[in-house]
């Protein structure tokens, strides 16, 4: 009988179980690291685009910011220009009234005061005849767009002339809106 040597066998066997559950252990290893990798890079994705999200949002809120901005400036100028609209149309109308009323005083009767506020219009002055003072009543009472005309003080100065004054009121025009 002869012998059999299995110890080649054996060495030979339990290398290629050393390589297969070393191979084994490697790959665990090698899918465990790409899995963290894989994951973290992941992570770095998420955490990249939640930046990006936050810048693009930070730069849109400014952006809108300033567009409210340059939008309230744009009303309160246009608002500054209705204002200087109204108050030109007011100056126009108060021109026109004023001339009017120039044209209408006696020649024997002139202003001494005029004071415009608001609606009203108070004005003084003199007078050398009573029938002066009585054309430029006249004047007064037919003066267009004036609902009220209320005569003041009237009397004679030490000179002989008559002195008057009358508070006129003029009627609320609302002006339409656009």
């Amino acid at each position: 009988m002869t012998t059999v040597n299995l110890l080649p066998w054996r060495q030979a066997r339990a290398q290629r179980c050393w390589r297969f559950w070393g191979l084994c252990g490697v790959g665990t290893l090698l899918i465990l690291l790409t899995s963290t990798f894989a994951l973290r890079s992941e992570e770095l994705a998420l955490i990249q685009s939640q930046n990006l999200w936050l810048r693009a949002s930070m730069t849109l809120t400014d952006a809108l910011a300033q567009r409210q901005s340059q939008l309230r400036q744009q009303q309160d100028a246009r608002t500054q220009q209705r204002a200087r609209q109204q108050q030109r149309r007011m100056t126009r109308r108060w021109q026109q009234t004023l001339e009017t009323l120039a044209g209408r005083l006696p020649e024997q009767a002139w202003l001494t005061q005029l004071q415009v506020q608001q609606d009203s219009l108070t004005l003084a002055g003199h007078a050398n005849t009573f029938a002066a003072l009585k054309a430029l009543d006249e004047a007064l009472q037919t003066l267009p767009d004036f609902h009220a005309i209320r005569p003041g003080n009237t009397g004679r100065d030490p000179q002989g002339r008559w002195q008057f004054s009358y508070q006129l009121i003029r009627e609320i025009h609302h002006d339409v809106q656009p």
